[in-house]
Order: structure tokens, then sequence, then C-alpha cells
């Protein structure tokens, strides 16, 4: 009987640590992912998964910058699956950009970004308002996502103030 104790006790630790190593990651490994529900400017909702890898240059205390990145989500016409990737910069230490809005007019995705970190911001020309947007437009069989600023998408979404960028 003791022995069975012993047994379920052990089972149970390591059910418990099994499911916090799945949960969480082992020792912070592979990154953390989660959906987020965005309200596109028409009123329509779609989901976005966001997966996130932590590592490169920190402070002693503070978490690990972004060292990948990226959005999945589906275009609500076409049906067509977009990937967004911010990878490891190696003159920065970490990832690009921090994502803020997501918006998809005309079946075109427009992504604001901000540049993360001052040295960032020095590599993507010190813009000001300090935002890029990525436009996403299929060409041909090639899918891209195109890093631009246009100050007037940033005025419709983040300001609320009408433009005629879009029309």
């Amino acid at each position: 009987m003791k022995y069975i104790k012993g047994a379920v006790g052990l089972l149970v630790t390591i059910l418990i640590l099994g499911a916090g190593m799945a949960a969480f990651g082992f020792l912070g490994l592979g990154g953390t992912s989660w959906q987020e529900e965005v309200l596109l400017h028409d009123g329509r909702k779609i989901i976005v998964e966001r997966w996130v890898d932590r590592g490169g240059r920190h402070k002693v205390g503070q978490m690990a910058p972004y060292k990948e990145q990226s959005l999945t989500f589906v275009m609500p016409e076409s049906k067509q699956q977009i990937v967004w990737k911010d990878t490891f910069s190696k003159e920065l230490g970490m990832a690009n950009f921090l994502p803020m809005l997501l918006d998809i007019q005309n079946n075109i995705a427009y992504l604001v970004v901000n540049p993360m970190g001052c040295l960032s911001y020095n590599k993507w020309g010190r813009p000001n308002p300090p935002y890029i947007i990525f436009q996403y437009f299929p060409v041909k069989d090639l899918h891209v996502f195109v890093g631009l600023i246009c100050f007037a998408v940033v005025s419709v979404q983040v300001f609320g103030i009408q433009s005629s960028c879009f029309r």
C-alpha cells in the first residue's frame, strides 16, 4: 500500500510537470502563441494567430526581447491564409517591429508596426510619426508584404481622421 501511494504521487507529479512544460514551453523554448480577435474598420472581425519567440540581448532581470514573431490570418474575401514574419536581426540583436494594427480594405491587408527600440528606429530611417505600414497584395504567384510609409493610412487607422488614402 505504501508503494502504491508513492507511485500515484509520482504519477501526479509527472502529469503536472508535463502539463506545465506543454503550456509554457520547456525552459522557455519553442515560443508562445495565442489568438486575437481583430475588429476591422467596416465592423467585420477576423482571428489573428500570433507567435513570439523571445531571445537576444537583454538586461539582467528583464524579459528577453522578441527574437522572432509572426502573424497569421485569413483574408475574408479570398479565404487565403496570410503569414507575416519578423525575424531576428543581427545588428539589432532582436526582431525589428512591434505590430500595432491590422486592417483590410478592398482585399488589401495593411499592417501598422512600430520599430522596436532605438536601434530599429534608426535602421528604418527614423520615421515620423514612428510607424511603418506594410501593405500585402498578391503579385501573380508571389505574395509579399511591402513596407511603405503612408501618413494618411496612419491617420485613418490610429487617429480616426477621415482620409482619401483608401479611396
